[in-house]
């Protein structure tokens, strides 16, 4: 997701039954060759529920222990908001986990995207996009620590991954398989200058700070609700090969909106299995978008996700911001983990109030 205008939360209450349960479609896939037709069940993500009300965008949750860790775009304070928890649902935020950006970035708070990050051996790696100051481009760093809350450091002199001619890299996303492999995807970003968008794959070295052989081209946009653009993309491993998660269409509009797609192997191309979005914005769920996946502490498998709330402008009557929030939400079925149990999420109402721009 691109940066969008920060914004005041003024005297919202936002109970946590925001809901959008999508209902599991089964579709035919043709598998690799001499290995016929295989059936796949779309996992199905339950009700989204919000539990931080706060400017959170492209969010990356990190289990570790019995307790989580939050990471998100910028919010115009920190280059990587971030905030902990013990249940998922009451956060406290934590100083900026990326507060120096390597030497190589231009010098902006804004200009800091989608982070995700993993555990390799004894230290915490951290990708995420931000602007190389040489060329204009949004390129890939590789951040380390030594704990899950940072702060985080890069001290190299050049981004670790950056498809300046296909318009820069972003939205990185980090997984590991069930050998331990760990795997990098991220967005070529030629919305940023007239070229054409496309979702990549490559290999990581088992510490996870090398680039291991080529990257793998796996979907471009090519279905008319994503208007040309794909990005943010989030792997779930699966019996017989990989989910791709993936925002399409533009962020500014309520059209933006979370697909899904089948990959037999990494070396792509991945297949669109539904011909409209998986999560689209509805009645009660706004631009569902920038979805990652994570295990929680007792194994169970949940879906982040960021949703937009509007908000009235007190000086601008008949405007609204849109304030960027976090769900959270079960994955029921077709993903081959311990699946989340929707009624043990604890319900709560939470209320914030300010000043409203």
């Amino acid at each position: 997701m691109r940066a969008a205008s920060r914004t005041s939360i003024g005297a919202i209450v936002v109970a946590l039954g925001l809901a959008g349960t999508v209902i599991a479609a089964t579709m035919l896939a043709t598998a690799a060759a001499g290995h016929g037709v295989v059936t796949l069940t779309v996992p199905t993500i339950g009700t989204a529920r919000v539990v931080d009300q706060n400017d959170v965008a492209d969010p990356s949750i990190l289990t570790v222990g019995s307790t989580y860790y939050r990471f998100g775009t910028t919010d115009w304070m920190s280059n990587v908001p971030t905030a902990t928890s013990t249940d998922l649902v009451h956060w406290t935020d934590l100083p900026d986990s990326l507060p120096v950006l390597p030497r190589w970035a231009a010098p902006s708070i804004s200009m800091t995207w989608a982070p995700s990050v993993v555990v390799a051996g004894n230290r915490y790696l951290m990708y995420v996009a931000t602007e190389e100051e040489a060329s204009g481009r949004q390129c890939i760093a590789l951040a380390t620590s030594a704990e899950p809350q940072g702060p985080y450091t890069d001290a190299s002199s050049e981004p670790f991954l950056c498809q300046r001619a296909l318009g820069g890299s972003i939205d990185p996303g980090v997984e590991r398989d069930g050998r331990g492999r760990l795997h990098l995807v991220w967005k070529s970003d030629g919305n940023c200058c007239g070229l054409p968008t496309a979702l990549w794959e490559q290999d990581l070295s088992g510490d996870g700070l090398h680039l291991v052989g080529t990257a793998h081209r796996l979907l471009s946009a090519d279905q008319a609700w994503e208007s040309g653009n794909v990005e943010a993309p989030a792997l779930l491993a699966a019996a017989k090969g990989w989910w791709l998660f993936y925002s399409g269409g533009d962020w500014r509009t309520a059209s933006y909106a979370t697909g899904i797609a089948w990959c037999s192997t990494l070396a792509g191309p991945c297949r669109d299995v539904l011909t409209h979005p998986l999560l689209a914005s509805s009645s009660t769920l706004r631009t569902p978008s920038g979805l990652s996946t994570f295990v929680d502490a007792r194994g169970r498998a949940w879906a982040a996700l960021t949703t937009t709330v509007l908000i009235p402008s007190s000086r601008h009557p008949g405007h609204y911001y849109a304030n960027r929030v976090l769900d959270v939400a079960p994955l029921l079925t077709g993903a081959g983990l311990r699946l989340g149990e929707p009624d043990r999420l604890a319900v709560a109402t939470m209320t914030t109030t300010s000043a409203v721009a």
